[in-house]
């Protein structure tokens, strides 16, 4: 089951949840950062995810 780091969840505010990422904007005042995080076990970049 898919859990996101517990450090992530605090630095970053959900923007939307899809069927294979999540979408996060990190808490920064001077850079708006919109990050995607895969939401599969075992993963850690996009790239790891297979393309189809």
């Amino acid at each position: 089951m898919f859990q996101l780091h517990p450090q992530l969840a605090a630095d970053t505010v959900p923007v939307a949840t899809w069927p294979l990422c999540q979408l996060l904007l990190i808490k920064d005042a001077n850079y708006p950062w919109l990050v995607l995080v895969p939401a599969r076990d075992d993963l850690r970049d996009l790239d790891d995810l297979a393309p189809g």
